[in-house]
């Protein structure tokens, strides 16, 4: 049922039966003496429930010399939070140091790194990647460096936010530069014919409206287009069949030609100024999870683009309404 760096290992399962009928939690003990595990990395491996008859979702190895209140154990160091941001923290350890356990009860992330004053883990002092931690979270194992006089100073640090901050520099920086070029504009060279192109003729008024067929085929498709980008399940899919009704009755001739892509830059427009004025009311940190704040709104962005997509193909259709 379970092997360890593919030796078997004898387990006691204990529990009701009628718990384990109903596939509640049973408990499951080692049978022998507690597991000697060397330094280095071991293998833990649980027999499939089909085969063996238990579904073993989860096994927890716990250190005696930790968990148990009659051992021997060392207190650890006197942790005092300096600073603290979504990603950075600095941490100042008193007391008695030598060497501890550095926990961050976050999940797991590589992107982690951990620099220390006085102290070294593994023989390093700055950039250091956390080990995985009780299954989840970031550690590192602080030893306090020799002739070091405490306090010792922790510095964490989410290395994956300087590319994010590149990143919106950068765009801030193509932004400014498109408003430049659109406010400059082309210079003038004279007067020029132009005629229209080849591929995507000029526009011309609707003549008459989209045959019903035509109409009702395309509204079919950008609705069950909607309906399955839509977010959220069904909570909006009532959207689909207003996006559907609105482009049948464009292509009809009952409401204005551009109906749907005005109606998209209004709610792109609708979700740009609520992210500002939220973001400008609360001071949401400008971090990686900074969208999270504005989960609520993002439907908007999705409405938007959905209704884009259905303006593009009513004048797909329109087009080859007025070649045909």
């Amino acid at each position: 049922l379970v092997t360890l760096d593919g030796r078997s290992v004898s387990v006691r399962i204990s529990g009701t039966t009628v718990d384990a009928r109903t596939r509640q939690p049973l408990i499951v003990e080692a049978c022998d003496s507690p597991l000697i595990l060397a330094a280095g990395s071991h293998r833990l491996r649980i027999s499939p429930g089909k085969g063996s008859g238990f579904d073993l979702d989860r096994l927890v190895l716990i250190a005696p010399s930790v968990h148990d209140p009659a051992s021997d154990r060392q207190t650890g160091p006197e942790l005092q939070v300096t600073a603290e941001s979504r990603t950075s923290m600095d941490i100042v350890a008193r007391g008695e140091i030598r060497s501890f356990w550095l926990v961050l009860g976050q999940s797991y992330s590589d992107g982690w790194r951990l620099t220390l004053d006085g102290a070294t883990v593994d023989g390093a002092d700055s950039g250091i990647a956390p080990v995985l931690v009780d299954g989840f979270a970031n550690g590192w194992l602080v030893t306090q460096a020799q002739g070091a006089s405490e306090p010792i100073g922790l510095h964490l640090r989410w290395t994956p936010q300087r590319l994010v901050r590149l990143s919106l520099g950068l765009s801030l920086f193509a932004a400014a530069g498109c408003l430049l070029v659109a406010w400059r504009g082309r210079r003038d060279i004279g007067v020029r014919s132009f005629e229209p192109s080849r591929l995507l003729p000029a526009h011309r008024p609707r003549a008459k409206p989209v045959g019903l067929v035509t109409a009702t085929c395309t509204a079919a498709v950008v609705g069950g287009f909607a309906l399955v980008n839509l977010p959220g399940g069904w909570a909006w899919s009532w959207v689909a069949p207003g996006i559907a009704f609105a482009s049948w009755t464009g292509l009809r001739g009952m409401l204005p030609q551009r109906t749907s892509a005005l109606a998209g830059v209004l709610a792109m427009g609708t979700a740009t100024v609520w992210i500002a004025a939220n973001q400008i009311r609360f001071r949401f940190p400008r971090d990686f999870v900074w969208p999270l704040f504005f989960e609520h709104v993002h439907v908007l962005g999705v409405i938007a683009v959905l209704l884009l997509a259905a303006a593009a193909a009513e004048a797909l259709i329109e087009r080859r309404d007025h070649q045909d």
